[in-house]
């Protein structure tokens, strides 16, 4: 496995992952403990959560029709799973020439699901958290770019 680009990393790492629930907002960021998202794990008896986009596959723009193609098939797989989700997206640093990315926050997915949707999106990496814990960029085994 290869070292992602710093840039890309740095960026990855900068990014703000806005999280939409009902009623209000919450904004991750790597590193950062939230509990406000403690309480909406509490609240729905989850434990872990991650933020994850099928979206744009290896750090490359798709056209904004490909990409909501790619978030409906996210979706209906969430749901045929029963696994709870939330809308989210990931805004990019001031200053990057890149738009924001549509995401999904959600909870409780079994690890080998995630390599999973990895692998079949083709994304290089998500944002992953637990209870109590700060969020954290997850790269996933894909080549780096």
């Amino acid at each position: 496995m290869s070292t992602p680009r710093a840039d890309l990393l740095e960026a990855f790492k900068r990014t703000i992952y806005r999280v939409y629930l009902p009623g209000y907002t919450l904004d991750l960021c790597i590193g950062t403990h939230l509990p406000q998202l403690d309480v909406l794990l509490l609240t729905l008896g989850a434990r872990r959560w991650i933020v994850f986009s099928p979206c744009n596959p290896g750090a490359r723009l798709l056209d904004p029709e490909t990409n909501m193609a790619r978030m409906t098939a996210l979706r209906e797989n969430l749901d045929s799973e029963g696994l709870r989700h939330f809308p989210a997206e990931g805004i990019p640093p001031e200053g990057e020439d890149w738009p924001p990315e549509p995401s999904l926050l959600i909870l409780d997915v079994p690890q080998r699901q995630i390599a999973r949707w990895a692998h079949r999106f083709g994304q290089l990496a998500w944002v992953a958290g637990e209870l109590g814990q700060p969020a954290e960029l997850v790269w996933s085994s894909l080549p780096k770019v």
